[in-house]
């Protein structure tokens, strides 16, 4: 048993696949941060960083010695590079891919990290592969259990093979590994998602599905392009009605957004901040109002039924809430801005995503359109005694066009 106040140097904790605590130790030398373990106990470790320390002292420590062989087992790296992942707002996905990964590689040490033996983990992953933890009641066996459930999509895919290119590009930086073996797997093919706006007819009808304070943070996202959870979590302390903008210090590209907003923009919030004036809040929670709302639980109790209601195919769009961003940078497109100033109206960093929805309003092409049904098809005569057509003008005509697609 640890002494009272006794200060132990070198060690930490982390929890293993099986959801244990284990113990490790965190060792300078040679120029060197070494790492060695798992122990069971936190004594165990400690007895073998005293002892390392008083063999370096002596020179006679060999890390070599205390380790399997020359590598690592991949689920300790693994479990490294998570512990560098505290307080990131992805750990919860981090967590998922790394025990997923971890348990394909089960055992195996970082030779095993191949191109062929993490195609094949891909293949698996296609067919649905996933390991859960086996409970009993509610309580967790240490148990994990191999089932093949639905298959995943090709965008599934390579979400998890990029976390595992990010690892072991984390790897060789930290010189555990020579090189990320992941570079040479090319990335399958991804169906670009629709992009489902609001016309202002279902803005209308969904409008009247929804009660005045849901008009008015439906009407927010469509006049802002906020995301959900920037708008859900909008502190009063964020809005400037005499500058008249929005400071978002955090958005999903890690970086701050200044919002401006149009007169309308000011009245809804004003309207807003005065309905719960005991909040720190704009959208406070229907129960706490020292809390923001839940945005899940609005979004299926309240959103989702009233887009059904007003006639909006609920089963075909999988981003209902999000549509109202969509429209955001649509409307913006129609209005014939240019690509940089929807990109910074709207916090995107990538054209492409701008590109989105210039292309649904590019009056280049709309006149191409027009002038394509322009062209109508030639009359043609039947020979007598034959079956075969006989076109009336064999002479071929080129048509000119200035349209902007040259």
């Amino acid at each position: 048993m640890a002494r009272a106040g006794r200060k132990d140097r070198g060690l930490y904790s982390k929890r293993d696949a099986s959801d244990k605590i284990v113990w490790y130790v965190r060792l300078y030398h040679e120029g060197k941060d070494r790492r060695f373990g798992s122990f069971r106990t936190k004594t165990e470790a400690r007895d073998f960083y005293e002892k390392a320390k008083q063999e370096q002292k002596q020179g006679r420590f060999f890390p070599e010695r205390y380790q399997q062989s020359a590598s690592e087992l991949i689920q300790t790296m693994l479990d490294d590079y998570l512990a560098t992942t505290y307080g990131k707002r992805t750990v919860k996905w981090e967590r998922q891919f790394a025990h997923w990964w971890g348990q394909w590689f089960k055992g195996q040490r970082t030779p095993a990290l191949q191109p062929a033996a993490i195609e094949k983990a891909r293949l698996d992953l296609a067919k649905g592969l996933r390991y859960i933890h086996e409970k009993i009641g509610k309580q967790k066996t240490g148990k994990i259990l191999e089932k093949v459930g639905t298959s995943r999509s090709n965008a599934t895919i390579n979400r998890y093979t990029d976390w595992l290119r990010h690892v072991l590009s984390w790897a060789v930086k930290q010189k555990r590994l020579r090189e990320n073996p992941v570079l040479v797997i090319e990335r399958k093919p991804e169906d670009e998602a629709p992009i489902y706006h609001y016309s202002p007819e279902q803005e209308a009808k969904l409008s009247e599905q929804l009660n005045d304070e849901e008009v008015d943070m439906l009407r927010l996202a469509i006049l802002t392009g906020m995301r959900q959870g920037n708008q859900f979590h909008l502190r009063k302390d964020q809005v400037n009605l005499g500058l008249g903008v929005i400071a978002i210090p955090r958005t999903k590209n890690r970086r701050p957004r200044i919002v401006h907003l149009s007169e309308e923009t000011k009245e809804i919030l004003r309207r807003q901040m005065a309905r719960h004036l005991e909040s720190a809040w704009v959208f406070p929670g229907t129960r706490n109002k020292h809390r923001p709302l839940q945005a899940r639980w609005w979004y299926a109790k309240r959103f989702k039924p009233a887009c059904r209601r007003a006639g909006i195919p609920v089963e075909n769009t999988r981003q209902l809430w999000h549509a109202a961003r969509h429209t955001f940078g649509s409307r913006l497109a129609s209005l014939q801005y240019k690509e940089k100033a929807i990109m910074e109206a709207g916090g995107w960093t990538s054209s492409q995503a701008a590109q989105r929805y210039i292309h649904l309003h590019d009056a280049a092409m709309k006149e191409a359109a027009e002038r394509l049904s322009s062209i109508k098809p030639a009359a043609t005569v039947t020979q007598t005694g034959t079956d075969s057509p006989c076109p009336v003008d064999t002479k071929t005509q080129i048509v000119e066009t200035t349209s902007r697609l040259a």
